[in-house]
């Protein structure tokens, strides 16, 4: 899976998503919609993880999802 196949399949992630980054809250994941880039935010809110890291970690995350 790509970022631009993201949106499309956001509701099948979501609780992928919230397995995965636990600190994420369903309203976050309600508010992120499909939006790479709100999630991006998000987690660097969450995690205080620097914006490459978030990046890797998204990568990492869509190259695992079937």
């Amino acid at each position: 899976m790509t970022v631009h196949q993201f949106p499309g399949e956001w509701s099948q992630l979501k609780q992928s998503a919230k397995n995965r980054w636990g600190k994420l809250t369903e309203h976050d994941l309600d508010q992120i919609e499909g939006n790479a880039e709100t999630l991006v935010r998000r987690l660097q809110e969450r995690y205080g993880y620097p914006r490459q890291l978030v990046l890797l970690e998204l990568g990492n995350f869509l190259q695992t999802q079937k």
